[in-house]
Parts: C-alpha cells; structure tokens; sequence
C-alpha cells in the first residue's frame, strides 16, 4: 500500500512538529523540541525491549534479536542525544544531559 502526501500529512508524529514549529521560524529550537520527543518515544521502546529481554530465556531463538533491537535503539538515542545538544547550542539554550537520556 502506497503512502500518499496527505496519508503522511495526517500521521500522528507530523502534527506533533507542525504544532512545535516556532512562529519565528526558530529552526534549532524546533529541531530541539523534535529531538526531546524523538527521545521520549526511544525511551519507551528501550523499555519495551528491557521487559521483553528480562522475560525471554537467554538461549531463546528471540534472545539475539532482541539484543540487538536494543543496541540499535541505543545507539538512535544516542544520535538523538548528540542532534538535540547542538539544535540547543545553536539557539542559546542549556540542557541537562541527565534530562535527555537514561
């Protein structure tokens, strides 16, 4: 099935950053808000993936998949982490590394 523009226009995450846009046009904070709530969900998939793994046996088939699920998770959050210090940077702001990632 296709996607089409208004398909993706009417997606739940869009409207999110339609409604963060700064009415200034303030792209690093626009993109500092995207990042916190891009973090946000990250962290609710890790937590997913933290359950999932503390339920499934260490020799099940699901193990590895799992594992690395989580790595790749990790590692977005990281890039999300390292992407929101510079959009605050560039606008003048200040944030607690504590406040973005576990």
């Amino acid at each position: 099935m296709q996607s089409t523009e208004s398909d993706t226009a009417n997606q739940p995450g869009n409207a999110c950053l339609e409604a963060d846009k700064s009415p200034d046009g303030d792209f690093p904070a626009t993109v500092a808000t995207a990042t916190h709530k891009l973090n946000n969900v990250l962290q609710a998939v890790l937590g997913g993936l933290e359950y999932a793994m503390d339920v499934t046996p260490k020799d099940a088939e699901a193990a590895e998949p799992l594992a690395q699920a989580t790595e790749a998770a990790l590692r977005g959050a990281e890039m999300v982490k390292r992407l929101q210090e510079e959009a605050l940077s560039l606008s003048g702001q200040q944030v607690a590394v504590s406040e973005m990632s576990r």
